[in-house]
C-alpha cells in the first residue's frame, strides 16, 4: 500500500503548535491558526519527535509549514 497525505503545521500566538489536515486560517482576534484538526497525526507527530525527528521551528507569524507524510511497504 502507498499513500501520502499533506498535513500543516502552525504555531499559535502563545508558541503552541498545531497539526491540520487542511491549510488553516490566521484567525488574529484570538492568536490562533483555525481549520481541521484530527488528534490521531499530532499524536503521531508528537511520537516522531520522542524519536528524534525534528520538526520546523515556526511561530505565529509564519504560513502554515506542509508536512508530507507518505506511508509505503515493502514486501
Amino acid at each position: 500500500m502507498i499513500g501520502e497525505k499533506i498535513l500543516y503545521l502552525a504555531a499559535n500566538r502563545d508558541g503552541r503548535c498545531n497539526v491540520f489536515t487542511s491549510l488553516p486560517e490566521r484567525s488574529d482576534a484570538f492568536g490562533i491558526w483555525a481549520g481541521n484538526m484530527e488528534s490521531c497525526y499530532a499524536e503521531l507527530l508528537r511520537a516522531f519527535e520522542s524519536e528524534g525527528l525534528v520538526l520546523p521551528d515556526i511561530t505565529y507569524k509564519d504560513d502554515p509549514v506542509p508536512l508530507r507524510l507518505h506511508i509505503s511497504s515493502e514486501k
